[in-house]
């Protein structure tokens, strides 16, 4: 049987008069870690632009077996019924919506999801969850903001004992990087904490009926080790059996 394809939400960059050849149009784009997670796991990657039509949306799932939500910028504090509360961090609307949608569709359709950092957040919003806009400001937590791009871990966190977490891991702490300043505060219902800092901060959750969305507030896909690999081993594992079965 072929590879199974998964597909992974793009970043929006949005439209600027700074750039030469794409100036005043967004970009989607996407660091090559998550496509280079997805082929070490045995999948094939397609990056997926984000759309506003939900028709396309609804096509656009067909096409991939398992759905990974990337990192990215803040979601926007509206998308979960809440004002701004620092003009520093607005967040963003336009890829968010899309990827609200998507991911509703992905799951009608009964596809594994793996939400990665801002996927996490997406997930938790999407189902009814809510946010903090700036840990710094509104928890007394410790340092969850390691430099863009340092795959270097540098906090544990601590997976609950028997969650699907926990099991594909197969270790109740994980040392993790992380590199956010909002995080889950009410989590959706219908969602389990399934990973939390020593600080409490929330840094797993899992849908407690018998699909597999999962999203972890950390970056697997920069990290090395069995650990880090077993995430999208098993999302890779779940595409294949959704194609064995259609």
């Amino acid at each position: 049987m072929k590879k199974p394809i998964i597909g992974i939400s793009c970043n929006l960059y949005p439209a600027t008069k700074d750039r030469d050849f794409s100036r005043g149009r967004d970009v989607n784009y996407l660091q090559v870690d998550y496509a280079s997670y997805i082929v070490e796991a045995g999948g094939i990657p397609v990056l997926l632009p984000v759309l506003s039509d939900q028709k396309s949306i609804d096509e656009l799932v067909d096409t991939f077996s398992a759905l990974v939500l990337s990192g990215g910028a803040d979601v926007a504090p509206q998308l979960y019924k809440e004002d701004i509360l620092d003009a520093r961090f607005p967040g963003e609307t336009k890829r968010a919506r899309f990827e609200i949608d998507l991911l509703h569709s992905t799951h009608k359709k009964g596809k594994p999801v793996l939400g990665i950092c801002r996927g996490l957040q997406v997930i938790n919003v999407a189902f009814g969850g809510t946010l903090y806009q700036d840990l710094n400001s509104q928890c007394n937590v410790g340092n969850h903001q390691v430099l863009e791009g340092q795959p270097t871990p540098f906090h544990d966190v601590h997976l609950k004992p028997g969650s699907q977490l926990c099991k594909i891991i197969g270790n109740t702490t994980i040392h993790v990087n992380s590199s956010h300043h909002q995080a889950v505060k009410t989590p959706a219902p219908d969602f389990s904490v399934t990973a939390e800092a020593d600080d409490g901060v929330i840094e797993g959750l899992e849908f407690e009926d018998s699909s597999f969305i999962v999203g972890v507030q950390w970056h697997p896909e920069r990290l090395e080790g069995q650990e880090a690999e077993s995430l999208a081993r098993y999302l890779v594992e779940l595409a294949y059996e959704g194609k064995r079965r259609h």
